[in-house]
């Protein structure tokens, strides 16, 4: 009667294929499981698989745990004072860069302290991409101008600098619109090599939605004592594009304006922002680097140890009985060693001279 509906003489010739077909259903019975045991667990703790949308998610988190700059000031003085500037196109490939000679200190708010500071600097140059490094001490620089995206996008902003630096962006082409987005320490005591743009977590800044067809004003603040290699970068990537931070060049920065043909007394044209001003701190911020901040793990040697005497029995006890044998030998506690010197045939040059070094060394023991 079964056979009548089972061809089993089919079913042994073809077991290998039948076999074959169970296991491939087994394994995408398994694969189907656990897409769908995935999905769930998606659905639960809000993972987006977006690996774009993850960056900006872990960058917002890192800027929203590292918190915004901590600082009030009244801006009513120097904005009624605010003259704006005409702006051209042969302006590009350029940025002003004015100098603060001989001012002792190490954060840009003792920067912020000097009379001279900003309308009245020892000089008034440009720089052609945003990284300095003039070898000088005990002085202060300000940089700014006017940033042109190569791209529509969200752009991430670092900065480097030894010592303090920060870096201000405006939403737009005005300065009175300005946002501290990066900066290297408070305190002065604060510092990175060049180019390391990880070392704090506010050297990095949040992503920041950028147009190509509109050009925004920003501005660097950077303070050097007299130690250390003095140096500044500002660099940048963009989401979904670049994975690495790139030093912004000439041909993404212009001019605020034009300062060649004026004397150093005409200052109606220097902008003043919120970075220019001092600020009084609202709190006082940690001069280590993230990695040497404390960590509640660290302290896992100050829990108590375990009397002895509930481990007694816990383990068994006994006695060193090796089982490694040599030509039939067994061997005991550091016997080994006699044989490490006597086998010597496999090694050739100058391993046989450091055995030959290391069994005399031993000899004396």
């Amino acid at each position: 009667m079964i056979t009548g509906f089972f061809p089993l003489k089919k079913l042994r010739r073809n077991r290998k294929y039948f076999l074959f077909a169970a296991v491939l259903l087994v394994g995408a019975l398994a694969v189907y499981h656990e897409m769908v045991a995935a999905r769930a667990w998606s659905s639960d703790v809000g993972v987006n698989h977006d690996s774009s949308n993850w960056r900006r998610a872990m960058l917002n988190q890192k800027v929203r745990r590292d918190g915004s700059p901590d600082w009030v000031e009244d801006s009513t003085a120097w904005m009624s004072s605010f003259t704006p500037q005409t702006w051209k196109p042969e302006f590009k490939g350029k940025a002003n860069l004015h100098v603060f000679e001989d001012w002792c200190g190490t954060s840009t708010a003792d920067l912020r302290k000097n009379l001279h500071y900003p309308l009245y600097p020892h000089a008034r140059i440009t720089v052609q991409k945003l990284a300095v490094s003039p070898q000088w001490t005990n002085y202060g620089l300000r940089i700014f101008g006017y940033l042109h995206p190569y791209a529509d996008g969200d752009y991430v902003f670092a900065v480097s600098s030894d010592d303090n630096s920060e870096f201000w962006l405006s939403t737009d082409h005005s300065p009175l619109n300005m946002q501290l987005l990066a900066w290297v320490g408070k305190t002065g005591a604060e510092w990175t090599a060049p180019g390391e743009f990880e070392k704090y977590a506010s050297q990095t800044s949040k992503p920041i939605r950028l147009l190509t067809q509109k050009r925004y004003f920003f501005e660097v603040l950077h303070k050097q004592n007299d130690r250390g290699t003095d140096h500044v970068e500002v660099a940048w990537q963009l989401l979904d594009h670049s994975f690495r931070f790139t030093v912004i060049e000439s041909k993404h920065i212009s001019l605020y304006v034009d300062e060649s043909d004026l004397m150093m007394s005409d200052v109606a044209q220097i902008p003043q922002t919120a970075a220019s001003h001092q600020h009084t701190p609202t709190k006082q911020h940690s001069a280590a680097a993230d990695m040497l901040r404390e960590d509640p793990r660290d302290t896992l040697y100050q829990v108590h140890l375990i009397n002895r005497k509930f481990l007694q029995g816990v383990l068994p006890d006994c006695t060193y009985s090796p089982t490694y044998t040599i030509k039939d030998f067994p061997l005991s506690r550091y016997q080994g060693l006699q044989f490490v010197c006597s086998y010597v045939d496999c090694y050739s040059g100058v391993h046989i001279i450091l055995l030959a070094m290391s069994c005399q060394s031993i000899g004396t023991l």
